[in-house]
C-alpha cells in the first residue's frame, strides 16, 4: 500500500507541474496573440485583427482612410516625423472609437461598422478629430487632413471585396476635394526671421 500512496503521490506531483505547464502556455499564446492583433508602431489594432473581426461579425459597412500626403510629410521632415503624425492620429481617433481603429499598412487605416453605426457620422467625428488642431513635434508644426472611404456591404461581402471597395471610394474623395490648408502647413523655424516653408513651397 505505501508504495501504492507513493505512486498517487508522484502522479499528483506530475499533474500540478502539467497543469503549470499548459497555463504558461496559455499565458504565452494569449500574449503572442495580442502581439499580432496589435500595430507595433502606432498601438491600433492590426490588418489580421480586422480579417478576423470581419468574419465573425459580418459588419454593415467599412470606412477606409487615409493621411493626406503623407509621403510629403516623409520626404520633408523624415520617417521620425511621419512615425509621430500617424501615432497622433491614431490617438485622436482612438478618443472617438477607442479600440476599433486598425492600421492596414503605410498611413491606410480602416474602421467596420455596425447596423447601430452611422458612418457618415463617424466619418465626421473622425475627420474633426484628426484636423482640429495642428500637430507639434518639436519645432515642427503640421496640419493634417485626411481622405475617407466607405462601403456599405452585403452580407456576401468578403473581407479583399470591402477593403477594394472603400479604397475605390476613398480615393474618389480624394480626388474630388478642394483641400483649403496644405497638410504640412509650416515649418517654425527656431529664428522667427526665417520665411516659412509649406508644400507648396516644395512643389
Amino acid at each position: 500500500m505505501a508504495d501504492v500512496a507513493v505512486a498517487v503521490d508522484l502522479l499528483r506531483i506530475e499533474n500540478a507541474r502539467f497543469r503549470e505547464h499548459v497555463e504558461r502556455s496559455e499565458t504565452l499564446i494569449r500574449e503572442l496573440e495580442r502581439m499580432l492583433d496589435t500595430d507595433v508602431l502606432t498601438g491600433a489594432k492590426s490588418r489580421r485583427w480586422l480579417g478576423r473581426v470581419f468574419i465573425e461579425t459580418q459588419p454593415a459597412s467599412l470606412i477606409m482612410l487615409d493621411i493626406d500626403r503623407f509621403k510629403l510629410v516623409n520626404d520633408t521632415f523624415g520617417h521620425a516625423v511621419g512615425d509621430e503624425v500617424l501615432r497622433e492620429a491614431v490617438r485622436r481617433l482612438d478618443a472617438v472609437i477607442p479600440g476599433r481603429l486598425a492600421r492596414l499598412g503605410g498611413d491606410e487605416f480602416a474602421l467596420l461598422c455596425g447596423r447601430e453605426d452611422e458612418p457618415d457620422l463617424l466619418v465626421e467625428e473622425m475627420d474633426a478629430a484628426i484636423s482640429a488642431t495642428p500637430m507639434r513635434f518639436g519645432d515642427c508644426v503640421l496640419t493634417v487632413t485626411s481622405s475617407f472611404g466607405i462601403a456599405h456591404l452585403p452580407c456576401s461581402a468578403g473581407f479583399q471585396e470591402a477593403l477594394r471597395e472603400a479604397d475605390l471610394a476613398m480615393y474618389e474623395a480624394k480626388r474630388a476635394k478642394t483641400v483649403q490648408e496644405d497638410p504640412v502647413t509650416s515649418w517654425l523655424p527656431r529664428q522667427p526671421a526665417r520665411p516659412r516653408r509649406t508644400v507648396r513651397d516644395l512643389a
